[in-house]
């Protein structure tokens, strides 16, 4: 959402593989969080999540949020949708929701 992503991820790897890495910790260790500007159709929110994914160079996702709950319930349903698929494939371990309220 906020297009650091590719920032964030070389800024972990490169710590990672740096000698300031003292405890010697794993990508395993790091939990890097995401989230979707705006809910959009199935096929989007997938592309989207794919590009976060590649930009961050970390292989996967730990927690990846829908930002909002705009765009309507159609657009809510499949980005979830896709957020569920995305974990099935391994590119996100756990998808979420922010700014949410009780209704959604």
């Amino acid at each position: 959402m906020y297009h650091n992503e590719g920032e964030c991820g070389r800024a972990i790897n490169d710590f990672l593989s740096s000698k300031a890495n003292t405890e010697n910790l794993k990508r395993e260790d790091i939990h890097f969080t995401s989230k979707l500007a705006s809910n959009a159709a199935y096929d989007a929110v997938r592309k989207s999540i794919k590009g976060s994914v590649k930009k961050s160079g970390m292989g996967y996702i730990d927690l990846f949020l829908l930002h909002s709950p705009y765009g309507g319930k159609k657009a809510r349903l499949e980005s979830w949708k896709a957020v569920e698929d995305a974990i099935d494939d391994g590119q996100i371990k756990i998808g979420g929701v922010s700014n949410f309220g009780v209704k959604h």
